[in-house]
Parts: structure tokens; sequence; C-alpha cells
């Protein structure tokens, strides 16, 4: 069995010591990621997504209580939410969990998969509008669970916090849509080829 790896420097994921595209890597092919390029943003995001890890997993260090303090209001938020769907926390939850297609061969980390009520992947937004390239995302994340977890099905789901409140956006799974998904994986790793092969001949 080949070994799948995650390198925060640089975001990257590897299987048998093979890059390995992730999902936002494949959605640059459709979408303009230009908003990626506020620090402010992302370090918002950064900062938000590790305190609901800290605070789901119970365990949270000084760093993230420090951050609990800092965006108590999301943290507030998030909490409001779970109750407003009946979200209970169990002992097959994924929490920051990254996972590897082997059928597809792409890589993502899934923010919060909960199985109570019923099984549904969270995408967790901090001061992020909503964005069609959302529901792809979600599309791409369906795929890594089923084969991570072997369940067949999931609801779909992301929730936008900010200090003032929370919205949530439902999808569902469509197979249609997620092949559109898999035209960009296929146009990406093309390039990719391409390029590895312009630099061969130079």
């Amino acid at each position: 069995m080949g070994e799948f790896k995650f390198y925060p420097d640089g975001h990257r994921y590897t299987y048998d010591g093979q890059d390995i595209p992730s999902v936002t890597q494949v959605l640059k092919i459709f979408f303009d990621f230009h908003f990626m390029n506020n620090e402010q943003a992302l370090r918002r995001g950064t900062d938000v997504h590790q305190m609901i890890e800290g605070f789901e997993k119970g365990n949270p260090d000084d760093e993230t209580i420090d951050l609990m303090c800092q965006y108590e209001d999301h943290l507030l938020y998030w909490q409001e939410f779970k109750k407003e769907f009946n979200f209970k926390s169990s002992k097959d939850d994924l929490i920051e969990q990254r996972m590897f297609s082997k059928n597809h061969r792409y890589a993502g980390t899934l923010d919060r998969v909960f199985f109570s009520p019923e099984p549904t992947i969270i995408d967790i937004k901090a001061g992020v509008p909503i964005k069609k390239i959302h529901r792809l995302q979600l599309l791409a994340y369906h795929q890594l669970a089923v084969e991570h977890t072997g369940n067949k099905k999931f609801k779909l789901a992301c929730v936008y916090l900010k200090p003032s409140g929370y919205k949530v956006k439902f999808h569902k799974f469509d197979k249609s849509d997620y092949n559109v998904f898999l035209s960009g994986l296929c146009v990406h790793n093309y390039k990719k080829l391409y390029k590895e092969k312009v630099n061969e001949s130079t």
C-alpha cells in the first residue's frame, strides 16, 4: 500500500513520493483565486479553522485558547449552527481530516464530517462570501469521504461564519457536476505533464 503524506510548507500532498493535486489546485482551472492573495483574510481563515479544530477535539492548546478569545463570536455562531441543525459529536466524526482518492488521484482536507443525525460534510468559511466554487469543492470532498469511510452518501454544507452571524448553504451530490471537477483534474494533470516535457526538452 502506498504512503500518503501532507507537507504544511506549500500545502503539498504526495502519494508514494509523487505530488498529488489538491482540490484547490484543480479548482484553479475554473476560478480566479485572487482573493487568496489577501493575507489578512487567509490568516483569519487559518485561525478560525485552527480554533474550531481545537474546540471540536476538546483539547485546545494555549494558542488555540487565545484564538477562542480573539474569535469568540465566530465560535459562538459555530456552536449555534450545530445546535440549530442538531449536529452531535460521535466517535466516527472526522475533524480536519486529510484524504486521498485512489480512484482519481487527488487529495484534500475536510473541515468537519458529522455522522449524527446523518452523515454530513461541513466546509467552514470565515468571512468569505458565498461562491459557486464552493459547490464543486464539496462535490470533490464527497468522493474523498466515500472512499475514506465506505459510506456511500453524505449531505453537503458550507457554513459561512462572521462576527455578526452565520449563513448555511446546503448542496446535493450531483454526478454530472462532479464530472466537471474531474474534467478540471484532467486538464490540471495534462498541463503539469506538458510543463514537465517542455522542461525536459530545454
